[in-house]
């Protein structure tokens, strides 16, 4: 299996509030498909978002429901070891932030499950 590419870097936008986005490139290299592919357009519109809305990048937080689709849809490989790696990369980030600054860990944690819980609602809506 071929890991992420190096210059993947220039696929990466960070913001000063550390939220971070991956264009479309980005995204197609680490889970090697051809750029628009159509299981990501499906899942991208059930969300509510179609590809002219992510002409600045993808946000993170559709990262990982676009790795399930991958996962699970495609059935792929590549997706399935790129979710479990994320999500340990993010329980790892978490322990960490909550050592430094349990407040702001526990707020930042549970302001991202909401926004999922929104996402997964819509998702199992249709």
């Amino acid at each position: 299996m071929n890991y992420v590419q190096q210059d993947i870097s220039s696929e990466i936008s960070v913001d000063a509030y550390g939220f971070g986005t991956i264009t479309l490139k980005g995204l197609c290299m680490m889970l090697c498909v051809s750029p628009k592919p159509p299981y990501l357009e499906t899942v991208l519109s059930e969300l509510g978002f179609a590809f002219h809305d992510l002409d600045d990048g993808i946000p993170d937080l559709l990262v990982p429901y676009i790795l399930d689709v991958y996962a699970t849809t495609e059935v792929s490989e590549r997706a399935k070891v790129l979710r479990s790696t994320f999500c340990t990369l993010g329980v790892r980030a978490w322990f960490k932030a909550v050592k430094e600054n349990p407040d702001d860990a526990i707020r930042s944690i549970n302001h991202v499950m909401l926004l999922h819980t929104h996402f997964n609602s819509k998702l199992t809506s249709k």
